[in-house]
Order: C-alpha cells, then sequence, then structure tokens
C-alpha cells in the first residue's frame, strides 16, 4: 500500500472481509494472526476507504479502526453470489444435502458429522436416511474432519467429501440438492446460504447475523450447537412431498427481499469511492 501511495494514488480502498484469525485464533495456524496484524497495520496506516461485506464485519472493523485512530470512510457492499443457477438435471427426490465451504473448524462440518450419525440411529425404520456431501477444500484441521467422515463411511453412513469441482459441477449438484446446510459459526458474509437462495434451494443456516442481515426470513435458521433441531429440520425438508413447497416458501420471502448481486456490489462500490 506504501508502494501505491507512492506511485501517485490519490486514494486507496481496501477490502477487509473479516477478522478470524484475531477473533478465533484456536481456527487459525499460528502464523495467522501476526500475519493479519501487519495487513491492519498497512491498511489503516494507508487506506482512505475500508469496503466491508456486511455491516456485521465493519462494527467489528470499526472497533480496530478507533484504536488505530483511523479517520477514513466505511462503505458496505454485500458481495453477489459465487455460481451461476442452472436447471436440475435430475430428480430432487433423493435426499442428498450439500455442505459447501472448507473443512475446518469455522466451517462446522464436524457438528454436521454428528447430525448425520443421530439421523442414521432416528431413520432406523425402513425410511431411506438422506445423504450428506460435502464440496471444499481440507483446511486447518480438516484432516480430523475427514477421518471422521471415513469412519462413517465405514459405519455405512451416506457421507462423501468432493474436493477440486469446478464452478459448473458445483451449480448441478446445488441445483438438485433437498437443501444447502450452513452451520457455520462465523462467517464475515457467508457465500453459500446466498448461492442456496439465488437458485431456490432451502437453506437450513445457524442464525448468524450476517445471514440475517443478508437473507432476512428466506432460510430455516436452526442453532449449529442443537442436534435435535438440526435432525428435525433436515426430516421437515425430507418430508416435503414436492421441491415447489420450498421454493414457494422461497419466493415469497424474496418478495420482501432484494438479493445482492454482484451488480448491486459495484454500484455501492463506485458509488461510495
Amino acid at each position: 500500500l506504501r508502494a501505491v501511495r507512492r506511485a501517485g494514488a490519490e486514494k486507496i480502498a481496501v477490502m477487509v472481509h473479516d477478522l478470524f484469525p484475531l477473533e478465533y485464533p484456536e481456527w487459525h495456524p499460528a502464523a495467522a494472526k501476526q500475519r493479519m496484524d501487519r495487513m491492519l497495520g498497512a491498511t489503516f496506516a494507508h487506506a482512505d476507504t475500508l469496503i466491508c461485506p456486511s455491516l456485521e464485519t465493519q462494527t467489528q472493523v470499526a472497533v480496530l479502526a478507533q484504536r488505530h485512530r483511523w479517520k477514513g470512510q466505511f462503505l458496505t457492499a454485500h458481495l453477489g453470489p459465487g455460481l451461476t443457477p442452472v436447471q436440475p438435471n435430475g430428480p430432487q427426490g433423493e435426499n442428498t444435502f450439500l455442505c459447501i465451504g472448507t473443512l475446518d473448524g469455522r466451517k462446522n462440518q464436524a457438528f454436521l458429522c454428528r447430525v448425520w450419525q443421530h439421523l442414521h440411529d432416528r431413520l432406523d425404520d425402513g425410511r431411506e436416511p438422506p445423504a450428506l456431501l460435502f464440496v471444499g477444500r481440507v483446511g486447518f484441521g480438516g484432516d480430523k474432519i475427514l477421518r471422521k467422515i471415513g469412519q462413517m463411511q465405514r459405519d455405512g453412513i451416506s457421507v462423501v467429501h468432493l474436493d477440486g469441482l469446478n464452478d459448473a459441477s458445483l451449480s448441478s449438484y446445488l441445483a438438485v440438492a433437498r437443501a444447502v446446510l450452513a452451520p457455520s459459526l462465523a462467517e464475515g458474509f457467508g457465500l453459500a446460504p446466498l448461492e442456496a437462495a439465488c437458485a431456490d434451494v432451502t437453506c437450513i443456516a445457524h442464525p448468524l447475523a450476517v445471514t440475517k442481515e443478508v437473507l432476512g426470513d428466506i432460510p430455516v435458521y436452526a442453532d449449529a450447537t442443537d442436534i435435535y433441531a438440526w435432525c428435525d429440520a433436515v426430516i421437515n425438508v425430507m418430508r416435503q412431498e414436492h421441491a415447489e413447497e420450498q421454493t414457494s416458501r422461497n419466493a415469497g420471502n424474496m418478495d420482501r427481499l432484494e438479493l445482492p448481486s454482484w451488480k448491486t456490489h459495484f454500484a455501492a462500490v463506485l458509488d461510495g469511492i
């Protein structure tokens, strides 16, 4: 940033997506906190505008900015979806549930593994148990989750992890999923619930302030410390006779809420800076 300023830049805008290495060091490598401290120091020294993807993130960053006596302006610009919705090319009756995101402690996939173990025991009355598909790279601490997935597979529980999918493949899985599961314990923005909403797919989500800020009451909220609440939410989705039931519910909620897009994101940024 110093070099950018020396090169003649009159204004410097920096996006701060989150402060997770500072807030949750247990979910990151040891060096992550020191690296973020350095990056934020340079940001507060040289940036004129800080762009945040949510008001929730802006509130957190503003506390640090005040400590650094930073005098610039804040700009909130919700992000757009990372996937392009596609038409389903298969039935939505296969009871496959999708969890998108890096395998790590913050994304809380270990909790979903416990939910699926409970569902496997609970649905032993002849009903077909749901399948759980994790899509994402393996992050810090993710090896433990992979080992758990392997053990569940050996126990006959339908859980799969896929890594390295391109956007087109992921969009195809999203289009036929019964629901997207978002048990993440912290997000700077949270793309997966938005992508589910854009694809008219049910999303069961932990009630994060940022998710409510962006999506209001579109998702089905369930506390990601309550296994029974999540089991009930999954079973309720499985009981829906037709995917149109949830699509109709989503449409009614979205009539009251304009979903973020990259068009609105860049309009907010360009207007603000």
